[in-house]
């Protein structure tokens, strides 16, 4: 009985072997066959995600969505948004099976931007900085509404976004107006006037006759 057990166990075990055998093969076979072999990359740029992704799909190729970009040259400005802008590898060349194709899309909306730190700063430096980040300044104004005293070269106190106040770090899309609000300098005009009024009050102060006497 126990001899009969081993012989269908390594009749079992036999069988197993040659199965893993004919497996590997095919395999080798499947292989050797396909080795060398190359696939053109299709022309993608212009098609939509899901249309490049179905031609690289149909070749056995993989595509891999890498960036969206929003601002194109002109030769590209025919591409519609959420399109192939551009594709890694080009269009033409001779690629193995399963190689990856990266894809660039056209992107619908700008990039957000953060703000830097424009407080106390000067509307020069804040118009380099802005410009930088692809943010325009829309306006220049004081928190009075008094007109800014540009040539006395005023301090940034405030950004501003469509009427509302920004934070440090607050993030906009690329392109968007920025108001500066600048110090009005109120200080210093008060300080004048001061000046002026007591001025005034020590001259009106003066005895008459001590005027007269000034006067030729």
């Amino acid at each position: 009985m126990l001899r009969s057990r081993n012989f269908w166990l390594n009749v079992v075990l036999a069988m197993l072997s040659v199965l893993l055998l004919l497996w590997l093969t095919f395999r080798f076979f499947h292989w050797y066959t396909n080795h060398g072999e190359t696939i053109e990359v299709p022309q993608l740029v212009g098609l939509s995600e899901a249309e490049a992704m179905e031609q690289l799909d149909a070749l056995d190729l993989q595509g891999l969505l890498s960036d969206t970009l929003y601002e194109v040259p002109d030769f590209l400005a025919f591409v519609p948004a959420g399109h192939v802008l551009d594709q890694n590898p080009r269009a033409g060349v001779d690629v193995k099976q399963g190689r990856k194709v990266r894809l660039f899309l056209r992107s619908a909306a700008p990039p957000m931007v953060s703000l830097p730190n424009l407080v106390n700063f000067s509307v020069n430096v804040a118009r380099a900085e802005l410009e930088a980040k692809g943010l325009v300044i829309e306006a220049v104004i004081t928190a009075s509404g008094r007109p800014p005293k540009m040539e006395l070269n005023p301090p940034i106190v405030e950004l501003r976004h469509k009427g509302k106040a920004l934070k440090l770090g607050q993030k906009l899309p690329k392109g968007s107006p920025i108001v500066l609000v600048v110090d009005d300098l109120k200080e210093q005009d008060d300080d004048s006037l001061l000046i002026d009024e007591v001025l005034n009050n020590e001259e009106n102060s003066l005895p008459s006759n001590f005027n007269n006497g000034m006067n030729p």
